[in-house]
């Protein structure tokens, strides 16, 4: 066990470097994204994060940086905070480009939903507004890129009815279901 708090520890993911373990400790009072090393150790207060997006969260592959759902950006050395897009959004889901140069986000209009990219600079800010990749008929969940970062898998379905799907990141054909 490497936490201790009476606290809720939840959401653990490790750094890329494999060192270090980020994850979100939730109180009545707060939620607080930490770090800890993987081998166990102190633990180290981060940042607070906004409610109700704090579990969502996903290391940049230096693992200076973190998103969260809302599309908000933490560093991970010094906590400074920063938006990707204003005003705030309901976005969840990010997930990182194995490059660093683009934030792909689930974004909801009730229960459809859309997989969006957000396309950065070399320092983290965005090159314009997100485009949208693809629309949904149905909810998605757990956006992940391929190791190549050719495509985004992601779950999608209704209630009980879940399944994995993939795109290509460059939109060029319309989400299919996994074969398995």
């Amino acid at each position: 066990q490497l936490t201790t708090d009476p606290a809720d520890d939840v959401c653990p993911a490790f750094s890329p470097d494999g060192l270090s373990i980020g994850f979100v400790r939730v109180s009545k009072e707060r939620a607080t994204f930490m770090v800890i090393p993987a081998i166990g150790g102190p633990e180290r207060v981060v940042a607070d994060v906004t409610f109700p997006y704090f579990s969502f969260f996903c290391w940049f592959p230096d693992g200076k940086w973190i998103v969260t759902g809302g599309l908000a950006l933490i560093s991970t050395e010094t906590g400074e905070t920063r938006r990707l897009t204003s005003p705030p959004t309901p976005d969840k889901d990010p997930a990182v480009s194995p490059d660093g140069r683009t934030v792909a986000f689930g974004s909801w209009a009730g229960s459809m939903g859309s997989i969006c990219l957000l396309d950065l600079t070399e320092d983290l800010k965005p090159k314009g507004e997100p485009r949208r990749l693809t629309s949904l008929k149905s909810s998605l969940w757990g956006l992940a890129w391929t190791p190549d970062g050719r495509e985004i898998i992601f779950g999608s379905g209704l209630m009980g009815d879940w399944s994995l799907w993939k795109v290509p990141a460059s939109g060029a054909r319309e989400p299919e279901p996994l074969p398995f």
